[in-house]
């Protein structure tokens, strides 16, 4: 990861530095994480595991963490939609939901219900309908 950019620390946060490197650490894929264990971080970097587990419950980890995997991801993110994009349009309805929660349109796991404009001659549409999995 080259940006190491913070976004936001916990409100009352002395360990800014542990914090930040923990961040980076938990967005790394696991296999590629050193040290590989969350208890062995804890021990390098002189911070409880419950401190750990504490800050991953903090909005500002996971903003980081998302700051972090954007940045690790870098120009290979393109690549990756566009492969998730072909599963999709060959009828691969987990890809589907991948694409749609990217998009925003699914409020969370187990949900289907998609917002619909249906374009009508004209130019006009109607009002958006929604639209649920049977």
């Amino acid at each position: 990861m080259k940006n190491t950019q913070i976004i936001k620390i916990p409100d009352g946060l002395n360990k800014i530095a542990e914090f930040t490197e923990f961040c980076r650490w938990c967005a790394i894929p696991k296999e590629l994480r050193e040290p590989k264990e969350q208890k062995d971080f804890a021990k390098q970097f002189n911070v409880s595991e419950s401190m750990l587990s504490q800050w991953k419950q903090t909005p500002e980890f996971i903003g980081n963490r998302r700051h972090y995997i954007q940045t690790w991801l870098g120009d290979d993110l393109p690549e990756l939609m566009y492969a998730t994009k072909k599963f999709a349009l060959k009828g691969s309805s987990k890809h589907m939901d991948i694409i749609l929660k990217w998009l925003g349109e699914l409020a969370g796991e187990g949900n289907t219900n998609v917002n619909v404009v249906i374009p009508i001659l004209g130019g006009q549409s109607v009002e958006p309908i929604e639209v649920k999995e049977m």
